[in-house]
Formats: structure tokens, sequence, C-alpha cells
């Protein structure tokens, strides 16, 4: 079942495609869209309405139709004044653009057709509408229900219920957690004054990934870095290490969470193999860096992995290294 959404909470819904905005920009991680439209008007300012905490379901389309893909959560408010994605697509040429960061993002395991979403809950939806910037409408020509041409749309209580209802019988079960939060008080007095903020309790939703695969994946190789075969030891003494999936989840590019996508970098060399800074070398196993004065640029990785799959490596190399 979905989260049950707390008086703070909104849900909105994405209708986009799996490439999404391109690297850094990937479906799943963000939404975005020009500020303005090309006439000079707000096409998107309901972006403008999602908070941190807010639920976004997301549709993407597959095989020229639409299909519920997954849940996130919103992490902040929107940015505006940003440059332009590497794969602005048709919205190209209409800068600056806008996003919305996402938390948590979760995938369906079997992506579900809109048709049958709006054909098994018809009478459900039709009984809620009209309401103002729906992602769905009903069309008055052929009588059934229809995908809206926009990229957000709202989603209101009882529409998020019949997602939850069918997230239910299709056995599709995100895990939520809640925590406590605790946050100033809107009123609070600017500095100088040192008296202890005032606090309210809230609380918030998110989705948890299970990362025993990650955890297990990295002690098997001692918690270093296959870059610069580093660790870092914490004041416990325990070692910290991060697992980066070679080839993403989700999105366009569909990696599977499985040991033998996932490599053991430090944080530095994961943000660096995110960006597509730095790559291995399919053929040769080394180390390449845009930057050809870096260190570590064609140098050997600190230790050789048997079970990472050469078809990731060869992924991350030629989709992901060095692509602007």
């Amino acid at each position: 079942m979905l989260p049950i959404l707390s008086a703070q909470q909104n849900v909105f819904v994405e209708i986009s495609n799996l490439k999404h905005g391109g690297l850094g920009w990937e479906f799943g991680t963000c939404l975005w869209s020009p500020e303005k439209d090309k006439g000079g008007s707000s096409a998107w300012k309901l972006m403008e309405n999602i908070k941190e905490g807010d639920i976004i379901l997301h549709f993407a389309k597959i095989r020229n139709n639409q299909h519920w893909y997954g849940v996130s959560v919103a992490s902040n408010a929107i940015q505006k004044g940003l440059p332009t994605p590497p794969i602005p697509g048709n919205w190209a040429n209409m800068k600056p653009y806008q996003r919305v960061n996402l938390s948590y993002f979760i995938p369906l395991q079997n992506p579900y057709p809109a048709k049958e979403l709006f054909r098994n809950y018809y009478q459900e939806l039709n009984d809620l509408l009209p309401h103002q910037n729906s992602f769905y409408f009903n069309d008055p020509d052929s009588r059934i229900l229809k995908m809206q041409q926009r990229y957000i749309g709202s989603c209101p209580a009882g529409v998020y219920e019949i997602f939850n209802n069918l997230s239910n019988n299709i056995g599709f079960t995100p895990i939520f957690a809640s925590e406590e939060v605790f946050s100033p008080t809107a009123d609070q007095p600017l500095a100088p004054d040192y008296s202890p903020p005032g606090r309210i309790k809230t609380s918030v939703s998110r989705i948890i990934r299970d990362t025993k695969l990650s955890r297990d994946t990295k002690a098997n190789y001692e918690w270093k870095c296959q870059i610069c075969g580093q660790s870092i030891v914490l004041p416990t003494g325990a070692k910290y290490a991060e697992g980066h999936h070679i080839k993403p989840l989700g999105g366009v590019s569909q990696g599977p969470d499985t040991a033998d996508n996932i490599i053991i970098l430090c944080p530095t060399h994961h943000a660096e193999f995110d960006f597509g800074v730095i790559a291995i070398e399919p053929k040769t196993k080394t180390v390449v860096h845009i930057d050809v004065s870096n260190n570590f640029h064609n140098q050997p990785l600190a230790y050789q992995r048997a079970d990472i799959n050469i078809d990731f490596i060869k992924y991350h190399y030629e989709e992901r290294f060095n692509k602007s």
C-alpha cells in the first residue's frame, strides 16, 4: 500500500518519458520544465505548489502508451533560473529552467498501463470529475478516460486512494517509514538572540530502500574504494564506503539491483562516477578521467573484481562517461 497522507502532504502526477532530461536530470531524480512557455506564460506554474514531503506518482510512456511507473517524494521546493538540461527535447531553447528534486524513487516491478487504470476504475474516477489541473479527462467523443496532454497534474485525495487500492491489488508495496522532524517556529527571533530555538513536532513519510545487498558487497571488499583503495574509518572504528550502481537503476537505464552491478567507491569517486567524470575502460580495466592530469587517469584499479558484469562497465563507459 501507499503511505497515508498527512494533512500537510499533497500528491502530484508526472507524465513524462524515460529519457527525461539526461545525465543529472534522470527520470525519478527530479521534476523539471522551462519556467515559461514560448508565449511567455507560466504553463508549468503548478510546479510552484510542490513542497518538500509531497508524494509524486510517475507515469512514463512505454511503447507509445502511458504507464504508472513508480512513486517518489519531493525533497525540496522548486528551484528556478537553471541552465539547459543535457537532453531538453521539445523544451530546447526555452531557458531558464526550473526543477524539483526527488528522493527515494521506487519503480513498480511491472509498470501498470494507464488504459487499465482508467478501465478498471472508470466509475470512481469519473465521479471525481471535473477538477482543475487533473492528469486525466473524460473524452466527450469516446466517453472514455484519457491522459491529459500536460506534464504535471494534481492528484486529489480521492484519486490517491484509488492508486492505493490499485497498489494493493497488484502487490506494489513501497516501504515507507515515519520519522519525527523538529523545525524552528516561524516567528523565531533573528540573531543575535542566543536563546534555544523554538521547536514544533511534525511527522513526514519517506521511502526506504533495502541496502543489505550494498552492505554485503562493501563488506566482502573491506569497504575499500575500487579507484583509490581507501576507506573512511569512523570514530567508532567502523569503516565507510558507498555502493554505486554502475548501470543506474530505473529511468532509461533500467539497471538491476544486483551485486555484479555495484562498485564500491569513496564519496568523491562516487560523485565522479555519477556525473561521468571518471570511468573504467572496458578493455584495459584501467581508470579514465576527463582530466588527463588527474592522478588516477590511466592508472590500474586499486583491486580487480571478477564478479562485476563487464556489460555494465561498457554501458557506463559508453553512455555516461564524458557526456554533457
